[in-house]
């Protein structure tokens, strides 16, 4: 059974040219994008196509390796300005997980304007923490019983993140970026299912 290790996964990118960090960082921003945009249906009067924007803004950057940061640290201040500030203890299920989404997005867009492998590294714990966020929810545990963190670790959203981050490193030790790019596209970490529960 796969588990999260921050210090792990930061070797790993650290082995990387700065487009695989940043490849994986929007890799992880694309998966956890529609949790943002379910938050932003229910809200209404939040920009809806703007992350998306953003992220396809990176992809292009990404695609021709163009390092310029030119207006990407107003965009990041816009991306930082759209994350929900709800206190945790009464920010509905959807706030909490429109934070992971967009604060991945924010590490991407620092990962691309710093180079930092630190940055990447947060984008995929930003994914982590959204699926065990969402496991914690779906098996309604006492998190002091035993065997409480074994039901956490093992459960298929915590477990699926883990697979498809392990996947994509691999994938991109190879240089295979555009497939861990496509990949993200098509492999969302909720599924629109899952998403129904906890609005």
């Amino acid at each position: 059974m796969l588990n999260f290790d921050e210090n792990k996964l930061r070797e790993r990118l650290a082995e990387m040219p700065l487009s695989c960090r940043l490849a994986f960082a929007v890799a992880v921003a694309g998966r956890l994008l529609p949790c943002y945009e379910r938050y932003a249906r229910l809200k209404k009067h939040l920009p809806l196509e703007r992350p998306k924007q953003i992220i396809d803004g990176l992809l292009r950057k990404i695609d021709a390796g163009d390092t310029m940061v030119d207006g990407w640290p107003a965009i990041l201040e816009e991306v930082m300005d759209l994350i929900p500030e709800e206190d945790p203890d009464d920010a509905g299920f959807l706030d909490l997980l429109a934070q992971h989404s967009l604060s991945a997005l924010a590490y991407a867009v620092r990962c691309f304007l710093s180079g930092d492998v630190q940055e990447a590294a947060w984008a995929g714990l930003c994914e982590y923490e959204a699926a065990d966020q969402a496991a914690i929810k779906v098996l309604k545990l006492d998190l002091a019983a035993p065997g409480a963190e074994m039901a956490i670790l093992s459960h298929p959203f915590v477990q699926r993140v883990f697979e498809v981050q392990d996947a994509d490193l691999q994938l991109l030790r190879r240089g295979e970026i555009k497939e861990v790019l496509g990949r993200s596209r098509a492999q969302p970490t909720f599924s629109d299912e899952a998403l129904d529960r906890f609005a």
